[in-house]
C-alpha cells in the first residue's frame, strides 16, 4: 500500500531509468574493478563458463629407434556453472512517512522535498548494491573464487 503513494510522486520507469543513468554516468568512476570485471546484462538466472586449462605443449624426448614415441594430452577446459543470487537492500517506509505522503497526496506544497527524497535514497541504494559488487569483484581478484 505504501508503494502506491511513491508510485504517485515518481514514476517506476522513470525512477528506474534514472538509477541505470546514474549509475552509468557517477558510479563508474566511483568504482575501479569494473575495468578487469565489467558487468553485463544477463537474463538468465544461472551462469556457466568454459575454464580453459593451459598447457603448453610438452617437451619432445629423445628416444630409440624403433620404439613408439610418449603419450603426451592435449588442452582441456572445464564448463563451471552456477546460479546468480540476488544482491539488494530496501529502506522501510516508516508510519510516519506513509502519513506524511497521504498528506503529500492530497495537495500539500511540499511534494518536491519527498520527490527529491525518493531520488537520494534511490541513489543511496544503487551505491550500496554496487559497494556490494565492487566487494564481490575483489574478492575474485584476490581469492579466485
Amino acid at each position: 500500500m505504501s508503494a502506491r503513494f511513491l508510485f504517485d510522486l515518481v514514476e517506476p520507469a522513470v525512477l528506474t531509468e534514472y538509477v541505470r543513468q546514474y549509475d552509468n554516468e557517477v558510479l563508474r568512476n566511483q568504482f575501479g574493478l569494473d575495468q578487469f570485471l565489467p558487468d553485463f546484462l544477463n537474463d538468465e538466472l544461472e551462469y556457466f563458463i568454459d575454464k580453459k586449462a593451459f598447457q603448453d605443449v610438452d617437451v619432445a624426448e629423445f628416444r630409440a629407434f624403433d620404439t613408439q614415441p610418449r603419450m603426451t594430452g592435449r588442452q582441456g577446459f572445464e564448463r563451471l556453472r552456477g546460479e546468480l543470487i540476488p544482491v539488494s537492500r530496501q529502506i522501510p517506509l516508516t508510519e510516519e512517512e506513509r502519513l506524511r505522503l497521504r498528506a503529500l497526496r492530497a495537495g500539500d506544497a511540499k511534494n518536491q522535498a519527498a520527490i527529491d527524497q525518493i531520488y537520494a535514497d534511490a541513489e543511496a541504494m544503487v551505491r550500496s548494491v554496487k559497494a556490494r559488487l565492487e566487494l564481490a569483484k575483489g574478492q575474485v581478484l584476490t581469492t579466485g573464487k
